[in-house]
């Protein structure tokens, strides 16, 4: 009976990696290390929080110090949570109005340019508005490289690999690696990323012998990976199983940037936390179908640190049409939702979705896999 694993933030969490409402702080931190490096020059991402949320320097070295701590881990210690801030506006909201901004032509007007105005200001509009979010995809980049750096794996991602068999399927919302190199140091293969066909590269760009096997198991990573390169020209999809190769402009990662082998420079493939949100590359529609079908098929759906955030419409629209089609089958899946607590409200969430008897875990990932 094959199982499908549905794996959100909350599963990463417990292996100390940031929720969505804790990507704030990465952003805080690659603003201060930029004005850093720039020795005093603000970044464009930084000019447009201080115009639009009129965010001031305390607040960017507030964050970037916890952020800093965060990472930065005594040996032997668990991370502590990252506490909740009214010092910066969310990530869901800066890329919320950026995005919107973006696909409504607005315009916000001059920015702020703090200690230097004799200094000719941007206006924050069309491609400065791109440029800006190009800044926040970064700093969550750079952000997730420092955690690949100082945590990189976690023994329930080991037990789930071991516990996957051939008919299961891994879905995930989360761009993180700790799935990928779990599953590739668990069956010697890399895993099968339902594209249209990865091809899978080293830290340099330079293609790998080993491709997907007939051992390899399923992850399908809804909104992207930090491990993956894409070509807007040719459509290659390029894929490192076990490290960070996404490029960003202006992410000062220039090794990891490269060409497609048709000649074309590399993008990063990520979905953001948004409410605007687009799944139309190729490669993720096929990733999509993929899931939806492994949903149809499964004997048990098993949700683990998941919240069902009400801006994953597209995920909630997946998960009923997969329900409409096994009730025409009469076959209705076993629903299991694991957490790290009891949370009546969630539990709740899920009740309303599915109208389903649902069997919750709240003792933690682990705890769940050690059964």
């Amino acid at each position: 009976m094959s199982k499908v694993f549905l794996i959100g933030a909350g599963a990463s969490a417990e292996a100390g990696y940031p929720i969505t409402k804790e990507l704030i702080y990465p952003v805080a931190h690659y603003l201060v290390e930029y004005k850093k490096n720039e020795k005093g020059r603000p970044s464009r991402l930084e000019q447009y929080l201080g115009t639009v949320y009129s965010l001031d320097e305390h607040g960017l070295e507030s964050a970037a110090c916890l952020w800093d701590e965060f990472v930065n881990v005594p040996s032997g210690q668990a991370p502590k949570r990252l506490p909740d801030t009214e010092l910066m506006p969310s990530i869901m909201e800066i890329l919320s109005v950026v995005d919107v901004a973006i696909a409504e032509q607005w315009s916000l007007g001059p920015s702020r340019e703090g200690h230097s105005p004799s200094r000719k200001s941007r206006e924050l509009k069309g491609n400065e508005l791109q440029r800006v979010r190009e800044r926040l995809v970064a700093a969550l980049l750079t952000g997730f490289m420092q955690l690949d750096r100082t945590r990189p794996y976690h023994h329930a991602f080991e037990l789930l690999a071991k516990s996957l068999h051939r008919d299961d399927v891994v879905v995930t919302t989360n761009w993180d690696t700790l799935l990928d190199r779990a599953i590739c140091c668990e069956t010697s293969a890399p895993p099968a990323y339902g594209t249209l066909g990865a091809r899978l590269v080293d830290y340099l760009g330079h293609d790998l012998k080993q491709q997907e096997t007939s051992e390899s198991r399923r992850l399908y990573k809804l909104h992207g990976s930090f491990n993956w390169q894409y070509c807007p020209r040719c459509g290659n999809l390029y894929v490192n199983p076990n490290k960070i190769i996404m490029p960003v402009e202006g992410a000062r990662l220039s090794s990891l940037d490269r060409e497609c082998h048709c000649g074309a420079e590399m993008d990063g493939l990520v979905v953001t936390p948004s409410f605007v949100k687009r799944y139309l590359n190729v490669h993720l529609g096929n990733i999509w179908r993929g899931a939806q079908k492994a949903l149809e098929a499964a004997r048990e759906w098993i949700f683990v640190g998941y919240s069902l955030p009400n801006d994953d419409l597209w995920i909630r629209a997946m998960l009923l049409r997969a329900v409409v089609i096994r009730r025409g089958q009469k076959t209705p899946p076993i629903i299991h939702m694991v957490s790290h607590k009891k949370d009546l409200e969630l539990e709740s969430r899920y009740r309303q979705l599915f109208q389903a008897d649902i069997q919750f875990h709240p003792a933690g990932f682990l705890s769940f896999l050690a059964q």
